[in-house]
């Protein structure tokens, strides 16, 4: 099952944010964050065609077209 784009880059920045808040510790949290970002790096990388037609539609939708 796809994901849409808005679940998508809400787990992609707080992932981010919360590995760059915890990298000086390298505790168990950041590696959990870190691999979390990884998987959706990855993911967005492989779907990223659909992500883009979502985000245009999202944006045309915005616009009232």
């Amino acid at each position: 099952m796809a994901m849409k784009v808005i679940p998508v880059m809400t787990i992609f920045t707080l992932s981010l944010l919360l590995s760059m808040a915890t990298i000086a510790s390298l505790s168990f949290l950041f590696w959990v964050s870190f691999g979390v970002f990884s998987m959706i790096s990855s993911y967005i990388a492989k779907n990223q065609n659909r992500l883009l037609r979502e985000l245009e539609e999202l944006e045309n939708l915005l616009k009232g077209k």
